[in-house]
Formats: C-alpha cells, sequence, structure tokens
C-alpha cells in the first residue's frame, strides 16, 4: 500500500508538472533512452526469428550442417498456443520412415502411400506428429496416461514377436533405424496412448454421448471384406494391416509371437487354441470386439501349450476416428510449413 500511495503521488507530481508528455519516467525524472546495447539484442533476436521462419518455411534447414541443426531451435508447428513441434522432430519421424521405406515396399504391404517420395513422408510425418501430441493431451486430460507396467508388457509382448530382445532391437534398427529409446517414445507409447483413449470412448458416457452408435452393420461388413480377402488367398499379414483396429499389431501384420493359455481374454483363446497350424477362425466375438485369428505353429514344452498366432483386430464403430478428427480439427494450429 505504501509503495502504491508513492507510485501515485509520484504520478500526480508527473502530471502536475511542465515535463514532456511524451517522455518516459524513470523515477528519478530523467527521461530513459535505450541503449545501443538493447538495440542490438532487440534486432538480434528479431533477425533469429526471420532466419527461422526462412528457413523452416522454406526448408532450407536441412542444408545445414548437422551439428548447427542440433543447436538452432526451429519451430515447424505451434499447437494451442504453446506447444511447440521442432523441425527436428518432424527429421527423427521423417528418417525413420525413409530407414523403413529402404527395407520394405509400404504399397505392397497395403499401407496406400509412397514413403519414398520426400514431401509425401515430411507431411504424413509431420500430421502423425501433430495427432500424436493432441492424443497425449486428451490421455492427460482424462487421467489415463500408459503406466510403466503397461509400457513394460507390450515391450514384452514385441519381443515375444522376435523369440528375443536383441532381434527386435536389430529389427527396428534394420527397418526404423531407431534405438530402444527412440522406438519407445516415437512409436510405442503413442500407439499405446491411442489404444486407452480409444478404449476410454468405449467404456465412459462422457465423451461425444450423442454422437454414440454402434453401426453393426458397417461393422459386420468389414468383416466379411477381411473374410473374403482371405479366402481369395492374399496374404493374412496383408489383410491385417489394412483391416485391424489395433495399431500396434497391425503394423507387424497382427504378429502377437507366442502366446500361452491364461494370457488372453477366455473367449479368444477358447477359439484360438482348438485352431490346427495354418487355420483361420471364424469371427471371435469378445468383450473387446470381434477377431479373426490365425495359427502358424505350436509346441509344447513342459505339458504347456504355446501358440504362434495372427490376429486381425474388429471394433465397433464407434464413432471414436471422426470424434478425434473433429478433436484435432478443433484444436489451434499455426503449422509454419506445409508439405
Amino acid at each position: 500500500m505504501v509503495g502504491l500511495f508513492f507510485s501515485t503521488m509520484k504520478f500526480d507530481q508527473l502530471q502536475s508538472s511542465n515535463a514532456d508528455p511524451e517522455m518516459v519516467n524513470n523515477g528519478f525524472n530523467k527521461p530513459y533512452k535505450p541503449t545501443k546495447k538493447y538495440w542490438f539484442l532487440g534486432g538480434f533476436f528479431v533477425l533469429v526469428i526471420i532466419l527461422q521462419i526462412t528457413l523452416v518455411r522454406f526448408d532450407l534447414s536441412q542444408t545445414l550442417p548437422a551439428s548447427v541443426q542440433n543447436y538452432i531451435y526451429l519451430p515447424a508447428v505451434i499447437i494451442n498456443y504453446r506447444q511447440i513441434i521442432t523441425m527436428s522432430d518432424i527429421y527423427d519421424q521423417d528418417q525413420a520412415m525413409a530407414v523403413f521405406s529402404e527395407n520394405t515396399d509400404s504399397q505392397e504391404m497395403g499401407l496406400g502411400i509412397s514413403f519414398k517420395n520426400v514431401n509425401e513422408r515430411r507431411h504424413i510425418a509431420q500430421e502423425r506428429i501433430i495427432r500424436d501430441l493432441i492424443i497425449a493431451n486428451l490421455v492427460k486430460q482424462f487421467n489415463i496416461e500408459p503406466t510403466e507396467d503397461e509400457i513394460s508388457k507390450e515391450w514384452g509382448r514385441l519381443i515375444s514377436t522376435s523369440e528375443t530382445e536383441n532381434k527386435l532391437l536389430d529389427s527396428i534398427k534394420k527397418y526404423l533405424g531407431l534405438s530402444k529409446e527412440q522406438y519407445r517414445d516415437l512409436t510405442l507409447l503413442p500407439s499405446l496412448r491411442e489404444i486407452k483413449l480409444h478404449q476410454y470412448y468405449h467404456q465412459t458416457d462422457s465423451i461425444d454421448s450423442e454422437n454414440k452408435k454402434i453401426g453393426t452393420d458397417q461393422l459386420s461388413e468389414r468383416i466379411n471384406q477381411a473374410r473374403e480377402a482371405i479366402k481369395k488367398g492374399e496374404d493374412f499379414a496383408q489383410v491385417a494391416t489394412r483391416f485391424s483396429d489395433d495399431p500396434q499389431s497391425a503394423f507387424s501384420g497382427g504378429d502377437l509371437g507366442w502366446q500361452k493359455m491364461g494370457e488372453r481374454d477366455a473367449d479368444f483363446e477358447g477359439a484360438v487354441f482348438s485352431l490346427a497350424i495354418g487355420e483361420v477362425s471364424n469371427p471371435i466375438k469378445t468383450d473387446f470386439g470381434y477377431y479373426i485369428a490365425k495359427i502358424e505353429d505350436k509346441k509344447i514344452a513342459n505339458s504347456e501349450v504355446s501358440v504362434k498366432v495372427r490376429q486381425i483386430v474388429f471394433l465397433p464403430d464407434d464413432n471414436f476416428e471422426n470424434w478425434l478428427d473433429g478433436e484435432v480439427n478443433s484444436t489451434p494450429i499455426w503449422r509454419l510449413t506445409k508439405y
């Protein structure tokens, strides 16, 4: 209060004085004049911002040495006026996709896109990061972030598809060019977040309640399309990549690795463990959705049966994708660069 009083008194004195009204007073009746130092710093920061926007807008940042890129902060996308996706983030995702394209044919895998086209690849990388960040925000909002135990369990499932962790890491390095930590941050964690958000959308009535529909007819049509493709001789893994609603297993052609009794839903296991090697199941209804499974191998160790299985997951058409697209489209997004 004392400070406010003296400040008010000082202001009154200034108003009643003959001081130039345009003069900035610093409290000692001396005009404040910016020094050359502050003009220089201000001009420097303006130039840095212009340089950043120029490099990003015209995609010139990759012309710089990698050592320089690591020290220059180049924002590519701004979300919610505060969250920034950098060019480095996009290049990391783009590099993984480039390595993937060198070792696989994305067209043959049924992805419908060409990772060999640089601009198309970077556009996909940018939009995927935007989507993953918005999903992460929603997961945090609903307090459903994957736990370390859930992450470890999913990593263990992935190991089972490659038999050993070293083989899995070799595959990740070969096909994506990523370390274990990078794979966790760029692929595993975003995938788990989307799965948990999808499950939460299913389980709660507080989200999009007026638009939720089971869509039985559409679901049946998708299941029949997948079955017809398999009957016509199309590779099960390719069908899984195209049709499965589980993004994590779809990426690996529906591969679940080796499964033991007691690890999955009872309805799923009851149908799967009765199949012969090479046999494809009829649609299996569970509490989570519908499955089509194929047994690739069986083994018995210590009187315990294990099966190597692939799956195609069909979740009810609950408008999740439309709702999520709405959340993305309603989020303030400023794209500094466009591909």
